[in-house]
């Protein structure tokens, strides 16, 4: 059995993920804040297993031990694998970061980075004697590598999930049955995220004429196309520790 846990499984790109991970031999658990039907009944179609958790990912005093308690659940005998992938994230607060609430600061940076470093921690203690192939996949974006103005927050919550990637790479990859980390950017997806980001100001967002032509042009990736692309480059294993990476290069 290959276990995968997916972050923000209910909508989007980690819906999609979650999808193409519905295979017979895998067990697929998705945390979001409320259950997906569609992926329950697919998993009873294709022979995988899917479990959905509900998580608030905000209220992360609690998240070490729900990851906890999720991989003690799925220590069995016939694991082959175990994989974490860290999805969920938000945009907002966006604008200029003078004109940007302090309780919207503290909840985005829970929800992009604190959120993903926790369950990582708790993925890797718990997994630590677990003597199979084990992978943290962080989805990054690349903002996280190049600014933008109004996306403040949405930026350095990115660059701080690519250098926590970094970083922890160094300290598993001598490790006995280390865990690989890897931090992908999948690209520009058609997701509802794109939508808010064409509704936002010029004020707000500068750019916002060249997110509009992406769309109108054809330009955006489907979740589907983008999971296949991070699933494809996940199961070549054509990475190091901490490689900070990119679907479309």
């Amino acid at each position: 059995m290959n276990l995968f846990v997916v972050t923000g499984a209910s909508r989007g790109l980690g819906h999609a993920i979650a999808r193409r991970l519905l295979l017979p031999g895998n067990y697929v658990i998705g945390l979001s804040r409320s259950s997906s039907e569609q992926l329950s009944k697919e998993a009873s179609l294709s022979g995988a297993r899917y479990e959905s958790v509900e998580v608030d990912l905000s209220r992360v005093d609690s998240l070490a031990d729900q990851m906890e308690q999720i991989l003690q659940k799925a220590a069995v005998e016939s694991l082959k694998s175990a994989c974490l992938i860290n999805n969920a994230g938000v945009l907002s607060p966006t604008g200029p970061i003078e004109n940007a609430p302090a309780e919207e600061i503290a909840y985005h940076m829970q929800v992009n980075l604190t959120a993903p470093i926790i369950l990582s921690s708790s993925f890797i203690h718990n997994t630590e004697a677990w003597e199979v192939p084990k992978t943290i996949m962080n989805i990054s974006s690349g903002a996280g590598r190049k600014p933008y103005s109004g996306w403040s927050s949405y930026c350095a919550s990115k660059a701080g999930l690519d250098h926590f990637t970094r970083c922890v790479g160094l300290e598993q990859q001598d490790k006995p049955y280390g865990v690989r980390m890897i931090s992908v950017a999948p690209g520009v997806i058609d997701t509802d995220m794109q939508s808010y980001i064409r509704s936002l100001s010029e004020q707000d967002f500068p750019q916002k004429e060249r997110f509009i032509q992406l769309k109108e042009q054809g330009q955006l990736s489907s979740p589907e196309d983008a999971a296949d692309k991070l699933l494809k480059l996940l199961n070549s294993g054509d990475y190091g520790h901490g490689d900070i990476l990119d679907v479309r290069q």
